[in-house]
């Protein structure tokens, strides 16, 4: 079983959960904590270290793990993109440089910051 470790920002959002809430996600923790690696995990792209995201009922859980901790860096809501905002705003991933050609044959570069 791995050890859980929170981030400050992740342990002040569970205090501030409602009851019923807080203990859907605390059923998810310890199920990662069993098994990191759940069936509706998904590794987020565009960022160089592996960081996997897992939903449980509203709320999205983004974090990492080894051979002995389980490491959540942010729960947040999931429909309105706040967990991604949140990890992004402190984890702050260098943003990639794409170079595409136009259908006339110009290159252009945009700097992307992606995610899926």
């Amino acid at each position: 079983m791995l050890d859980i470790i929170f981030s400050r920002k992740c342990e002040k959002f569970l205090k501030n959960l409602l009851p019923k809430h807080r203990k859907q996600i605390k059923k998810k923790l310890e199920e990662l904590q069993k098994d990191p690696e759940p069936h509706d995990r998904a590794l987020l792209k565009g960022i160089t270290e592996q960081y996997w995201r897992t939903d449980i009922g509203e709320y999205r859980i983004i974090y990492q793990f080894d051979s002995e901790n389980l490491t959540i860096y942010t729960i947040g809501k999931r429909n309105d993109g706040e967990a991604y905002k949140s990890f992004f705003h402190k984890n702050k991933p260098a943003p990639r440089l794409l170079t595409m050609r136009t259908s006339a044959g110009y290159f252009y570069s945009m700097v992307l910051r992606v995610i899926a």
